[in-house]
């Protein structure tokens, strides 16, 4: 029989000080990327706007107008800016990304706790080889050969690096030196107080001096350790995953920028396939890179065998057409502006929304005329309404004056635009009498 080897102990090194900063990472909006010449990078590196900046920016839909743009920056990382528009370019690997300007710091404050990460940086040098080490929340996804970590906080502050075993994370080699930097301090203790800073590193010679009028804020204290006894069971009701359709359309609808959203399976010949159909937040489109962020926001809740595809809704253009008596002591036309505005598309002057405006609509959303009748009647100087038209736009045999409901389907959304640009997504048609 052999002889069972021992396995050695793991590898689970504290750091020297605490407590271990953790903080929100700022999101990077990458809008666009491409390859880039030498001359292009000659171009950025002395701070010059030069033609091949200009056409190269202008390509992906950057345009600078209100005065000389000016570059500056260095190092791989540089902005544009003409004092309106910014444009943020960052070289890597003979790549310029363009990415969005980032989100203001008021942002940050708002921030959930629980998406925060351990401010740290761990580079780990075998026989003069350095490479970085990334801290993750557990190694259950990690390969055997990737270079994971996790931190370990106890309530006491104290912080222990826990690394894989070679199945979940890499075990460091032996003699593999680590050097960690990072940050200390939490809650609002770690909130740097106003004029506090005086003192800036930097090797460029056109910033003369840094200083913050303002104190900062957004420092969230550590949970207590009852709270977190008391709490913890009901974090697990939160469901963190998608089995059923159902359960798809319910994590869709997480994403700030879906409003409503339902999902369905198919067989797609070879495997099945969840179809998620999204109804964007103002009614926007679903275009490619709007399809592309939802796809990353389902993924960590996407069951394993299924593929995943991100449909637009079946807008339903409707024409409606009402004749509107006016009382006498009004004028015809005022008032037709106050119908208009009631049951247009837009968010009106006072804030709410119009009657038919995207985000009032969803899928299989039954319109019902009464609505329109009492949100036309409520508009001052109306005396009577008369429906002329309820029906789907060119299909004059769904009218539905007489049961005074239109019905839509499970994927399909009513529209009502009243654009002349845009005649296709829906007509309102007003004929006016009585008033002056």
């Amino acid at each position: 029989m052999a002889k069972a080897e021992p396995v050695p102990a793991r590898f689970r090194p504290e750091l020297a000080s605490g407590p271990l900063s953790h903080a929100k990472p700022a999101p990077t909006r990458v809008l666009a990327e491409g390859s880039v010449t030498p001359a292009l990078v000659t171009d950025l590196v002395a701070r010059t706007f030069s033609p091949l900046v200009h056409d190269w920016l202008e390509e992906r839909g950057i345009a600078f107008r209100a005065a000389p743009a000016v570059v500056r920056g260095g190092d791989g990382t540089w902005s544009v800016s003409d004092g309106v528009t910014v444009a943020l370019l960052r070289l890597e690997s003979g790549t310029l990304i363009l990415s969005a300007r980032p989100d203001p710091a008021i942002a940050t404050i708002a921030a959930d706790a629980r998406r925060a990460r351990p401010a740290i940086r761990l580079d780990g040098t075998l026989l003069a080889a350095t490479e970085p080490w990334t801290p993750q929340l557990d190694l259950l996804a990690s390969s055997g050969g990737s270079p994971d970590f996790v931190v370990e906080v106890e309530d006491d502050g104290t912080a222990s690096l826990r690394f894989g075993d070679g199945v979940h994370g890499r075990r460091p080699e032996a003699a593999t030196s680590f050097e960690a930097t990072y940050r200390v301090g939490n809650g609002s203790r770690g909130n740097v107080g106003a004029n506090a800073l005086a003192h800036v590193a930097t090797a460029q010679s056109n910033i003369k001096g840094v200083s913050n009028p303002l104190a900062a804020a957004g420092g969230t204290e550590p949970e207590a350790a009852d709270a977190v006894r008391r709490d913890a069971p009901e974090a697990f009701l939160v469901q963190e995953r998608a089995v059923t359709a159902d359960d798809y359309a319910r994590v869709t609808e997480r994403s700030r920028e879906v409003q409503r959203a339902t999902a369905a399976f198919r067989w797609t010949g070879s495997w099945h396939t969840v179809f998620v159909t999204a109804d964007r937040a103002g009614g926007l489109g679903v275009d490619d890179a709007f399809e592309v962020r939802v796809r990353r926001h389902i993924e960590p809740f996407r069951m394993a065998g299924y593929d995943l595809e991100v449909d637009a809704p079946r807008f339903v253009p409707l024409e409606i057409g009402l004749r509107v008596c006016v009382l006498p002591d009004f004028f015809r036309s005022h008032v037709e502006t106050a119908v208009l505005d009631v049951l247009s598309s837009r968010v009106r002057s006072d804030g709410s929304l119009g009657l038919f405006h995207p985000d009032r609509l969803t899928f299989g959303q039954s319109v019902y005329l009464s609505g329109v009748i009492a949100a036309v009647q409520a508009v001052e100087g109306v005396e009577s309404v008369t429906t002329l038209t309820f029906e789907r736009q060119r299909d004059h045999a769904s009218s539905e004056i007489d049961s005074g409901v239109l019905t839509l389907a499970r994927l399909e959304i009513p529209q009502l635009e009243n654009d002349p640009t845009f005649p296709d997504r829906g007509l309102l048609t007003l004929t006016m009498g009585g008033g002056k």
